[in-house]
């Protein structure tokens, strides 16, 4: 039986570097046209900075490549 789970090291005692990052980059492997969100997403930090955009909503944009696992 396989069993999934995720790993964040907060305090970068297991991984150097940051491991959401690298999560996102294995995520891209794993489905590449999520790239294309890419530049609605570096547009949406600032409105979801100044609440004109939802938290919610940009979540859901900015982990729909970590979804697919």
């Amino acid at each position: 039986m396989k069993v999934k789970f995720a790993l964040f090291d907060m305090d970068k005692t297991l991984l150097r570097g940051d491991s959401l990052i690298a999560l996102y980059r294995y995520g891209l492997k794993k489905r590449p046209l999520c790239v294309l969100w890419l530049p609605l997403i570096l547009l949406s930090v600032p409105l979801m900075a100044i609440k004109l955009l939802p938290i919610e909503w940009f979540k859901a944009m900015f982990y729909s490549p970590i979804s697919a696992m």
